[in-house]
């Protein structure tokens, strides 16, 4: 039993001696058994927890959008397509205009397009950028116990589980949103092109003229005027021979009895007469009017539907 008793004590002795050795060790570098026990705690914590958000995919203008924003082309109050500098673009009778996209090839786009692209313009330039990955730290300072070590490590934990449960709720909401975005893109890209339709000028009906003759009454002349002298008579009493008919009234008497008695020596009647016969005094200007009459002419035609006049 002594033996036994011995071998216990120097067994004892031996063992109190490495645990004396040790502690001296410890404290000729500085440290304590409770600063070894902090430090193996913070050996194990000091492993950071890198945590990524999955970023969503970021949104991007097709060809013909992209064409459309390059060009600087709007959509105004009025309803009109305006090109970077305000002024108006002229559409074809499809209500369309023409840009170039990057590979160079010509696409015709109306308002409900341009507007479009415009509003995916502003979704890209308003998606965010810093969606890069972010890292937390979860190390501990080595100055605190096993218990507060202890405690870290849960708080850590439990910061872990609320990021991540953070994290996931963004993603779900970022993609609700996404998942509604077509929707209301759908929605908006119906209700403009509703209004395009209703905003596209109505096509008039091609004319077809209806003429209607326009007359008036026109003078014809038949006879110019003129004019001519005309004479200009008088009743004077005459001595005339009732053999030849010459008239006697100048001749002075024994002119007018030789002329009666040759006639008579010759077999004739030897005789005279008087009587009233028109002898000219002068001369007369007469006027002669003009002679005409009107006719219904026809002189140019007017369309009953457009009022065009058109004169011949």
């Amino acid at each position: 039993m002594k033996t036994t008793n011995n071998i216990k004590r120097t067994m004892t002795i031996a063992i109190a001696a490495a645990m004396i050795t040790a502690t001296a060790m410890l404290s000729g570098c500085g440290c304590d058994d409770s600063n070894a026990i902090n430090k193996t705690a913070t050996t194990v914590q000091t492993t950071s927890v890198e945590e990524t958000t999955v970023p969503e995919t970021a949104p991007t203008l097709s060809e013909t959008d992209k064409a459309i924003t390059d060009a600087g082309l709007k959509v105004g109050a009025d309803g009109k397509i305006t090109d970077k500098d305000g002024k108006e673009v002229k559409v074809d009778k499809d209500g369309k205009v023409e840009v170039k996209n990057e590979k160079g090839e010509t696409v015709k786009v109306d308002s409900s397009e341009v507007k479009k692209a415009n509003q995916n313009k502003v979704k890209v330039d308003s998606y965010p950028t810093n969606s890069s990955s972010q890292k937390k730290d979860t190390s501990t300072s080595g100055k605190n116990n096993n218990s507060s070590s202890k405690s870290n490590t849960s708080k850590s934990d439990s910061k872990k589980d609320t990021s991540s449960k953070s994290e996931s709720s963004k993603q779900e909401s970022s993609k609700s949103e996404s998942s509604k975005t077509p929707q209301s893109s759908s929605s908006s890209s119906k209700a403009d092109s509703s209004k395009n339709e209703s905003s596209k000028p109505t096509p008039k009906p091609q004319h077809t003229h209806s003429w209607t003759n326009i007359t008036e009454k026109v003078k014809v002349v038949d006879k110019k005027a003129y004019t001519y002298e005309e004479p200009v008579y008088e009743e004077h009493g005459r001595t005339i021979c009732n053999d030849c008919g010459a008239d006697l009234t100048n001749m002075s008497d024994s002119e007018l009895t030789n002329h009666i008695c040759e006639h008579a020596e010759n077999g004739g009647k030897g005789s005279y007469h008087d009587e009233w016969v028109n002898v000219q005094v002068g001369t007369k200007k007469v006027n002669v009017p003009e002679k005409s009459h009107y006719e219904t002419k026809t002189i140019g035609r007017k369309c009953s539907g457009c009022g065009k006049v058109e004169y011949y």
